[in-house]
Order: C-alpha cells, then structure tokens, then sequence
C-alpha cells in the first residue's frame, strides 16, 4: 500500500461524479492505491491532476507568498471547517496585515479578532 487514500466510500460527493470517476481513471481498489503499480512521481501526478481538476483554488490564502499570511491561514484551520475560517481570516490580516502589527497588539485585540473560530489558546500563540 503506497496511500490510504480515504474517500466517501463509492459516493458521488459533489454531483459530478468526481469521486467514481478519479476511483476508475486510477484504478483505486478499496480506497487505496497499490503501490506495485504506481510510481512516486505517477502518484503525485495523480495527487496534482485531482487538485487541479477538484481543488479549493479559490481560498484567500491561496493567492499570496506571504508567509505570515500562510501562517496564520494554517493556524485558524487547524480543527475548524475551511467556510468558517474564510470571512475571519480576512478580517485577522485585514486588522492585523504583518507580524509587526499583530505584535504591538494586545492580546484582547487579538481574541476580539479571533472571536468565533473557537480554540482561543491558538490566538495566544499568534500573538
């Protein structure tokens, strides 16, 4: 086994048919992939093709280089649902645009930016 890949079972989750059409273009055999017949680099070509075709491209964090940004996209993701962090991450590098600015914060001001994602203790270690 090279990847347990885990996928809704057989179900067609966005209603055009993704899931079985990735499950018989790559040859998935109880949701995972054989290693005998695949390659790295054939894998991370399947991994590529399925983002390119089914990916999130269009999430905020996703159209820049900056670190921080990135950092901060990854904090608030982490055990919270990808439309809730949206809106809240624009408005947390909206407040707070750099490290600099999120530095000279207090720490209420970062809470307040943060309220609603729930996991404060991940707000204190931004800040």
């Amino acid at each position: 086994m090279l990847c347990g890949m885990a996928w809704a079972g057989e179900k067609d989750y966005d209603g055009r048919g993704a899931v079985a059409d990735f499950h018989s273009r790559y040859a998935l055999r109880g949701g995972e992939i054989d290693a005998g017949d695949y390659s790295l680099a054939r894998f991370r070509s399947i991994v590529f093709d399925y983002y390119r075709r089914f990916g999130r491209h269009d999430l905020p964090w996703r159209h820049t280089a900056d670190p921080y940004h990135i950092a901060v996209s990854e904090i608030m993701l982490q055990q919270t649902q990808v439309h809730r962090v949206i809106p809240k991450y624009t408005e947390f590098i909206a407040r707070f645009p750099d490290l600099k600015s999120l530095a000279s914060a207090t720490l209420a001001e970062v809470l307040e930016a943060w309220s609603g994602l729930g996991y404060n203790r991940r707000a204190g270690y931004l800040h």
